[in-house]
């Protein structure tokens, strides 16, 4: 199974990005052997999604940085996954920076956004990202103008599986992609959701899904009309090639997610979250057999290792 979705790493010198070199160093969270991170298979290349975004982390003196994919939730706040801003990985004195446009390719300065600070979920276990809780943020220093993204807040329901979803992030096309060569590219592809608990939903069908470098970056769908943020990519198979799955935003979008950002937007106005498996009065919970059935899976296969990205 693909370990938690590992971040790609870039060698960035000032504002120009190189082109990629894999190297294998630990990155991703450990998590279950065999469960790792991810990037769009089976999707094309988009410049729509502008608040679809890169999440940059880089250790100073270090000629590497961390690729996430990340969604503008607010003005002055990006929602990725905490792996992808856990000291523990990142690196414990990691800058970080927001990268606007649909490609890292040869980026100008000004597309280069300071990140002030950065915060995990404290469920977040990167020894077992099966538990969920994968969830983090950064705070810009500036405002971004790509215009925020709604979360979902209405709880999940059995009638949304089976329905349409639409995965964007900035990884890898494919499990046997070792130099990362086709990384780095806003992607777009349109799947399905699959089962879900109490903090994960299951996304994509086989030849669908997410893959390295797809860590953070968000599942929409269209829940009472409106297109929201349903889940934060965190792991799946090491082929990515069978199954993704995702932290579901709307557990934690009005505790959690929601104070990050009246600090930082306090003129925002934020609706009120129904979380929960399911809303009062419709169906229960999804069964988390499936979820199971990964863990089971992931002790028969290698862990991915996060993809390192240099020049």
């Amino acid at each position: 199974m693909r370990p938690a979705v590992p971040a790609l790493r870039i060698a960035v010198a000032g504002s120009r990005v190189f082109a990629f070199a894999l190297l294998f160093a630990g990155c991703a969270p450990p998590g279950p052997a065999g469960v790792s991170a991810q990037a769009i298979v089976g999707g094309m290349p988009t410049t729509e999604d502008p608040s679809v975004v890169v999440l940059v982390g880089q250790v100073p003196g270090s000629k590497f940085a961390t690729l996430c994919s990340a969604t503008v939730v607010s003005p002055h706040v990006v929602l990725t996954a905490a792996h992808c801003v856990d000291p523990d990985i990142v690196g414990g004195n990691a800058k970080f920076s927001v990268l606007l446009g649909p490609t890292i390719d040869h980026p100008a300065t000004s597309d280069y956004h300071a990140v002030t600070e950065v915060h995990y979920h404290p469920d977040f276990n990167k020894n077992d990202v099966t538990k969920g809780g994968d969830l983090g943020v950064a705070i810009l220093e500036k405002s971004l103008d790509p215009p925020p993204r709604p979360m979902n807040r209405k709880g999940l329901d059995t009638d949304l599986i089976g329905q349409p979803a639409r995965l964007v992030g900035y990884g890898q096309t494919t499990g046997t992609d070792t130099t990362g060569a086709t990384a780095g590219v806003r992607r777009v592809a349109t799947t399905v959701m699959g089962s879900y608990t109490d903090k994960l939903v299951k996304m994509g069908t086989p030849g669908t899904g997410t893959c390295e470098g797809d860590s953070g970056g968000p599942a929409f769908m269209t829940v009472d009309g409106t297109e929201v943020i349903v889940g934060v990519v965190s792991f799946g198979d090491q082929a990515c090639a069978e199954l993704g799955v995702d932290t579901r935003v709307d557990v934690f979008a009005e505790d959690w997610v929601d104070p990050f950002i009246r600090s930082a937007d306090p003129d925002m106005v934020l609706p009120k979250s129904d979380s929960g498996c399911a809303l009062a009065g419709r169906a229960p919970c999804g069964t988390g057999l499936w979820l199971v059935a990964l863990a089971m899976l992931a002790r028969l296969a290698g862990r991915r290792k996060r993809t390192r990205l240099g020049s």
